[in-house]
């Protein structure tokens, strides 16, 4: 990967090595162990949307880790020395990877965790109920290692959004969403999510700065605006060590406690 400096284009469905799939009574929870990259990740979210094929169908939740990479916007492409920007961060280690969300840059790291749900795009789907949804879920794990928190956007935070999740007033977790229609001509909805567990921020505040520093824009992020679980003082359970498996185990059960209530379906 640090061979390309900039990834647009992403895997075929055949090369992502899709994980067998976990079922309940509402959700298809789907967890990718040992992603290899981000692209790989995001065309294995993408194959499985593509198998929806009609608003009856069960919705899917993902939760993955990667390595070091910073998520960037179309609209960030069109930026002055984008290209430049693109070679110095992935000769740092950093490779850019462009998504088809809206937003900001977004850094990636194996201490973060990133979620997404896909669903059909019911006729009364609207935009803030698969917001609020998922941040349910962020804070209520959250809750689960003794973090309150609150939703609103953190001024000088990277991709910086009125749904951003925030402890202590500081950004720990940021959601985007994406409406498209998948390879069965299904309108669906992607709601994704990055949640810092053990990312020192003054490196993911680094990484952005300098991309968009050497872009040629103005916007920067702070690592003041920013923290993470560890440092809010969350601990991995009793006998455990690796705080950020912990969590993605939180999040795959409380969402499959979720999808046996059926309270997902709120808001559809």
């Amino acid at each position: 990967m640090a061979n390309s400096p900039m990834r647009s284009s992403l895997p075929t469905a055949a090369e992502t090595g899709l994980p067998p799939r976990t079922e309940n009574s509402r959700w298809r929870i789907v967890r990718f162990p040992g992603t290899s990259s981000v692209e790989i990740a995001l065309a294995r979210e993408q194959a499985l949307a593509d198998e929806i094929e009609a608003c009856t169908a069960t919705p899917l939740f993902t939760v993955w880790r990667c390595p070091a990479a910073l998520l960037v916007s179309r609209t960030e492409t069109r930026l002055p020395r984008f290209t430049e920007a693109c070679v110095e961060l992935a000769s740092a280690g950093w490779p850019i990877v462009v998504r088809k969300s809206g937003g900001g840059a977004c850094p990636l790291a194996p201490g973060t965790i990133q979620i997404s749900t896909t669903e059909a795009a019911a006729p009364q789907a609207t935009m803030n109920s698969k917001y609020a949804f998922v941040a349910e879920i962020i804070q209520e794990t959250l809750r689960a290692f003794r973090l309150e928190s609150h939703v609103g956007s953190v001024a000088e935070a990277y991709c910086p959004g009125r749904f951003d999740i925030a402890v202590a007033g500081k950004k720990i977790a940021g959601i985007a969403q994406r409406w498209f229609r998948n390879g069965q001509g299904v309108r669906c909805i992607t709601t994704a999510a990055s949640l810092n567990v053990e990312e020192a921020p003054e490196i993911l505040a680094g990484v952005v700065t300098r991309f968009y520093g050497g872009a040629g824009s103005s916007d920067r992020c702070l690592a003041d605006a920013l923290t993470n679980m560890r440092l809010c003082g969350a601990k991995p359970p009793p006998g455990g060590r690796d705080l950020t498996a912990a969590v993605v185990t939180h999040l795959a059960t409380h969402a499959r406690m979720l999808g046996a209530t059926g309270r997902e379906k709120s808001g559809r």
